[in-house]
């Protein structure tokens, strides 16, 4: 409910603050990768469908302040790519959201 609506919100003014910029198509997909790339190097689990990081974090292999850095750079990645504005490179935070929301309740 109030999370989605936060994200979705958050998915909207990321884009709305590159429209104000007026970046080519060019631009944006290069300042897109450049972002996610920065964000890649110090959590490599933003790449790809989430799958092993899922697995990671039922498995308890991740410390719950990794947990959050994770989260919040996904959240950052996710707000990056809308700016290419194509909604196939959108990837699906939800369902980690609650993954790393579960881990963190069997944890506390």
């Amino acid at each position: 409910g109030v999370l989605g609506a936060m994200f979705m919100r958050l998915l909207r003014e990321s884009e709305s603050l590159v429209q104000r910029l007026k970046l080519p198509l060019y631009g944006r997909l290069a300042f897109a990768g450049l972002v996610v790339g920065g964000i890649a190097v110090g959590y490599p689990e933003v790449w790809g469908n989430g799958h092993s990081a899922t697995n990671k974090i039922l498995a308890g292999a991740l410390a719950l302040d990794f947990l959050l850095g994770l989260f919040l750079a996904k959240l950052l990645a996710t707000a990056v790519t809308v700016w290419r504005s194509s909604a196939a490179s959108r990837p699906s935070p939800p369902s980690r959201a609650r993954t790393m929301t579960s881990r963190s309740a069997w944890t506390s």
